[in-house]
C-alpha cells in the first residue's frame, strides 16, 4: 500500500504483518472495541498496531479499506495526568504530543482520525460509530448484524 511517512516522503508498505488477528490478546478497552467492530469490519483490510513508518508511533486499528482509524483512548492513559502512568507532567504531555502527531500523520494520509474515550468504550453501539463516522448508515441498512454485540 502507498502512504506517506511520518515525514511526508510516499513510500510502499507491506502491512501482512500488521493485519488484525481478531483473537489477540490486546488491553480490555481495545479488545472491546476490536470485539465490536469485528461483525462490522470482518470483509476489510483492518490493521492493528500498526507502526507509522519513520517513527515509533503505533496506531491501534487502521482499516484501510475505509481509510479510518481507531485510536483507543482511555481517560487515564489520555485526558488525565495519571502520576503512575505518565512519572511526570513533562510525560503526560508528550504523550498529548504524539496522539497530536498521529492526527496529523492520518490528515496526511487522508484518513479519518477518531478517538474512543472510555465513555465511548463504555457505550459502544452501531449508532455511536455511525455517528463518529467509523459505519455509514447505508453499510448498517445494507449489512445489518443481529444486535449490537
Amino acid at each position: 500500500m502507498r502512504i506517506l511517512d511520518y515525514k511526508g516522503k510516499e513510500i510502499s508498505v507491506n502491512p501482512a504483518q500488521y493485519i488484525i488477528d481478531w483473537n489477540t490478546k490486546v488491553s480490555k478497552p481495545q479488545k472491546k472495541v476490536t470485539d465490536f467492530l469485528q461483525p462490522y469490519w470482518k470483509s476489510d483490510l483492518v490493521l492493528q498496531e500498526f507502526r507509522i513508518p519513520g517513527s515509533l508511533l503505533r496506531i491501534d486499528l487502521l482499516n484501510v479499506t475505509k481509510k479510518v482509524i481507531v485510536e483507543v483512548s482511555p481517560d487515564e492513559l489520555h485526558a488525565n495526568y495519571n502520576p503512575f502512568l505518565h512519572k511526570d507532567r513533562a510525560g503526560f504531555l508528550k504523550k498529548l504530543k504524539t496522539d497530536n502527531q498521529k492526527m496529523d500523520w492520518a490528515d496526511r494520509n487522508k484518513f479519518l482520525f477518531v478517538e474512543l474515550t472510555s465513555n465511548d468504550i463504555k457505550n459502544l453501539s452501531a449508532e455511536l460509530l455511525v455517528k463518529k463516522g467509523i459505519l455509514s448508515e447505508s453499510f448498517l441498512k445494507n449489512n445489518p448484524c443481529d444486535s449490537d454485540p
